[in-house]
């Protein structure tokens, strides 16, 4: 049995996911592709087993989060450059 996942992410403009997450590619258990529309980049996960997948899936969680983590602080940073 094969597990699979497709994550979409709300795109920022001006990001290239395929840069960022560069955690793609074939692994022994699982495989990661990314494709990125001018909507929404696109993660598919497709693994051997539950496990594999639930590796994948946080490994692509952690990345998704320093993308995040770095727009707010950025966002946070050219908001105080405004109000000086």
């Amino acid at each position: 049995m094969r597990f699979e996942a497709k994550i979409v992410v709300k795109k920022d403009n001006g990001i290239s996911y395929s840069r960022i997450l560069g955690m793609r590619g074939n692994r022994k258990r699982s495989s990661t592709s990314l494709s990125e529309s001018k909507d929404a980049p696109e993660i598919k996960i497709s693994a051997a087993d539950a496990t594999a997948l639930r590796a994948s899936l946080n490994t692509m969680a952690r990345s998704l989060q320093v993308v995040d983590s770095v727009l707010k602080a950025d966002f946070r940073k050219s908001v105080q450059n405004r109000k000086r």
